[in-house]
């Protein structure tokens, strides 16, 4: 009894702390063309310079470096696109650093530069400890609901 229970409990904490681990882990995007896609529940951290940066979404959207905005304008929609809008934000020599999502989900960003950068796409702070509680809750409950199992 006490090994299923060890055995168990064992279980949970692997798992738990994978799911944290993967859930909570940066995304890395390495290059000198990068393209990614971002939402408000995350930001992206860019080290190196930056030629150019640009941003889509089929709905409004805002992305902020500081003084550096991105704001999505309504555009003319590419050929092949089958959503009725679609907006479109660009800046030529954009600063590195960590930009914060404001508003918009799905957003497409894409990077160029002429040496390779690095971007990490990471969860807000707010989200990795909402996505962590709930984690912990979901093992409790799974490392509870065995235990009511091998107790039988």
């Amino acid at each position: 009894m006490k090994t299923k229970i060890g055995i168990l409990t064992f279980v949970c904490i692997i798992a738990g702390s994978l799911f944290i681990w993967m859930g909570v882990g940066d995304t890395l995007y390495v290059g000198n063309d990068v393209t990614f896609v971002v939402n408000d529940t995350r930001t992206f951290h860019v080290n190196g310079s930056i030629n150019m940066i640009e941003s889509t979404n089929d709905n409004f959207f805002a992305i902020r470096n500081g003084e550096s905005i991105l704001v999505g304008k309504p555009e003319k929609k590419p050929l092949g696109s089958s959503e009725d809008s679609y907006f479109k934000a660009a800046l030529d020599k954009a600063p590195s650093g960590t930009w914060i999502v404001e508003k918009g989900n799905g957003i497409t960003v894409h990077i160029l530069s002429d040496s390779t950068v690095t971007v990490a796409a990471a969860l807000k702070n707010e989200r990795k400890f909402i996505f962590g509680f709930l984690v912990d809750l979901a093992t409790l409950a799974f490392w509870l609901l065995g235990l009511r199992i091998t107790s039988k």
